[in-house]
């Protein structure tokens, strides 16, 4: 496959040293990666204590690996030791630089989501259910930059466009083949976007931390606020509140749960909630008012949101209309509190 003519491709915004140098190429990505094996293990073929492979699964990219994937800093089960690995030869294992692509999502927004293997450390790691594993052809691009090129806007929106299905959105790695994908002419220039965007990642992962630790005081602040399981009274009260606590069922509370029913329509003007929040817009303003939205189905299944105003809703996602409004914020703490999402079933086998 030869690579196509460059046509005038230049970012807004270059780095000086760069100013002079020829415009950016637009291969296609099958000219830059080729596609290895992939392996369709389920999650009880998984462990996270013993074994010699570690095995990427579609779910955990959807869910928590980071796009630069550096598999001492992740959490990565291990295929069990009873599960035959002969199949497994040369070229089903991940190589430093290569693209793992999650190729099934619930929602749209999510179909195609990546990551790159940044270092492996001597581990032995393979992509598993539901993905799709793009191995460079040569050193091109650099270790570093592939992972930040298929979070674009521009490489996003090319992979979704080639996404098939109603309730689960695929691709498949001929459907992918053809998606144009733009990369600088030299490999310095390649690195020095990489050092730049992973500098602002680091970043984004110190406050991360920073942010976790908030979280976990919350949570903290939440144990004691709400009554726990058994108890009629939360161990700790703010001193003007003394009333005893009033107890009751969601079902009481509610006036109706449906679920929603609406699409994604580019030129609409309303927010679509999906599973994971707002995963685009829609042309039906089904909803109007305060409601709280559970996810219904997938990885994502009892995630909660709160959602106000005019607005849609797909059938992934359950409405719930409380018969007071004003209530919604206090049952979704009490809910997350609970930990309905641990309540559903089996999330980690979709």
């Amino acid at each position: 496959m030869t690579a196509h003519k460059p046509t005038l491709l230049v970012p807004k915004l270059r780095f000086p040293e760069f100013q002079a140098d020829s415009t950016w190429l637009a291969p296609q990505l099958a000219e830059l990666y080729g596609f290895k094996r992939t392996n369709s293990l389920s999650r009880d073929k998984l462990n996270y204590t013993t074994g010699t492979i570690r095995n990427i699964h579609y779910g955990d990219i959807h869910t928590k690996f980071k796009p630069l994937f550096r598999v001492a800093k992740e959490r990565v089960p291990f295929v069990n030791p009873d599960v035959l690995t002969n199949g497994f030869d040369d070229d089903a294992f991940c190589e430093e630089g290569d693209i793992v692509l999650a190729d099934a999502s619930e929602d749209l927004e999510d179909v195609g989501k990546a990551i790159e293997i940044i270092s492996l450390d001597g581990e032995r790691v393979v992509a598993g259910m539901h993905t799709i594993l793009a191995s460079r052809r040569s050193r091109v691009p650099t270790v570093g930059f592939g992972g930040q090129l298929f979070q674009t806007a521009a490489v996003r929106a090319a992979i979704k466009k080639e996404a098939q299905g109603a309730k689960v959105y695929g691709i498949s790695a001929n459907r992918i083949s053809t998606v144009l994908v733009p990369v600088p002419p030299t490999a310095a220039e390649q690195q020095k976007i990489a050092d730049c965007l992973g500098s602002l990642d680091d970043m984004i992962t110190a406050e991360g931390r920073k942010l976790e630790t908030l979280r976990q005081h919350k949570q903290g602040l939440m144990q004691q606020l709400f009554p726990q399981e058994g108890e009629t009274l939360p161990r700790l009260r703010f001193p003007e509140f003394r009333d005893v606590w009033n107890e009751t069922n969601l079902q009481a509370e509610c006036r109706n749960v449906a679920a929603g029913s609406d699409k994604i329509d580019p030129d609409g003007e309303y927010d679509l909630y999906g599973s994971t929040g707002v995963i685009g817009k829609t042309s039906r303003g089904t909803y109007d008012g305060k409601f709280l939205l559970v996810a219904r189905v997938g990885a994502n299944a009892g995630m909660l949101t709160v959602a106000t105003g005019r607005f849609g809703v797909t059938d992934n996602t359950l409405v719930v209309l409380l018969k007071n409004p004003s209530k919604v914020d206090f049952v979704s703490q009490y809910l997350k509190n609970l930990g309905l999402n641990k309540l559903t079933s089996d999330r980690d086998n979709h």
